[in-house]
């Protein structure tokens, strides 16, 4: 039995929406322009310079965002 300081990280707390990176990917216009609302212009070739990892974090943070386009396309209907 796990305790509370060994929380499983990967499962959802309550109120939240188990989500891959590839249903996020379903979604890139989204992605797209919230990340120009976030000031990074995906046409600068910033992703030619930059790790996936860098890309991953900033995805996982928009769809964390109950503002951002892609959360809002996330959860529609969830």
């Amino acid at each position: 039995m796990r305790d509370w300081y060994n929380d499983e990280p990967d499962r959802p707390k309550p109120g939240q929406v188990a989500r891959t990176i590839v249903d996020c990917l379903h979604h890139w216009s989204d992605i797209e322009l919230d990340l120009q609302d976030n000031g990074i212009d995906l046409e600068s070739g910033v992703l030619h310079t930059r790790s996936w990892r860098w890309l991953r974090l900033r995805i996982t943070a928009l769809a964390a965002d109950p503002h951002s386009r892609l959360h809002k396309a996330l959860t529609k209907g969830a």
